[in-house]
């Protein structure tokens, strides 16, 4: 059972007293970001400036909240905890930007649903450093069978604070990313123990996913 409205409670209640320490950890991280916009008149090598930049950096966030959920003691420097993964992640945004593209070739509302597809794949490999990008994308894929829907819903759910985030000039953004990124992970974790609870004969393990 996919219970948005209890992983938004838990991801919440694990905030409380660390919102202001998340979000100045939140700017840091996209204060690094913005330094891709360097080379954002180059084409082609500006984006992938971005993406080598960003992408370790959104996996850094990711290692925060995974932190933060587990009541782990949390440092400044857990801002570039990401490039421990460097070329995983890297290989993963890559994977998952070229599947989404050509899926939407069909059409955008494919390649919306295969998003969602790979939604988990990197609470995945940060939560298995051995897995390949590939292995991730599949994880992720076995994981969000029968939850694309509900992930669409959480996203709604969000509509009212984006909207706050942007009556506040951006600043709401700060404390909105680390709570969407929390309950995603809280998501995935319960989705995660859910699956390990199917019997052997019902493991996801035996299907086969088109990517």
């Amino acid at each position: 059972m996919f219970d948005r409205i209890r992983y938004k409670a838990l991801a919440k209640e694990r905030l409380t007293h660390h919102w202001s320490y998340l979000a100045g950890l939140t700017l840091i991280v996209l204060l690094l970001s913005s330094v891709s916009m360097l080379f954002s008149w180059i084409p082609l090598i500006g984006i992938i400036i971005s993406i080598f930049i960003a992408a370790p950096l959104s996996m850094s966030l990711n290692m925060i909240v995974k932190k933060l959920f587990l009541k782990e003691d949390i440092a400044v420097n857990s801002v570039l905890e990401g490039f421990s993964l460097f070329g995983k992640t890297i290989a993963l945004e890559l994977w998952i930007t070229l599947f989404i593209m050509l899926w939407s070739l069909l059409l955008i509302v494919p390649g919306i649903i295969k998003s969602y597809s790979y939604r988990l794949a990197f609470y995945c490999l940060m939560d298995d450093p051995n897995l390949s990008p590939k292995e991730a994308i599949q994880k992720s894929m076995r994981l969000t069978v029968g939850h694309k829907l509900d992930f669409f819903v959480l996203d709604l759910s969000w509509i009212g604070w984006a909207f706050a985030a942007t009556f506040t000039c951006g600043i709401g953004s700060l404390f909105l990313i680390p709570y969407t990124r929390l309950t995603d992970y809280i998501a995935y974790r319960a989705i995660s123990e859910q699956s390990l609870d199917l019997s052997e004969e019902e493991t996801f393990d035996k299907e086969t996913y088109t990517l």
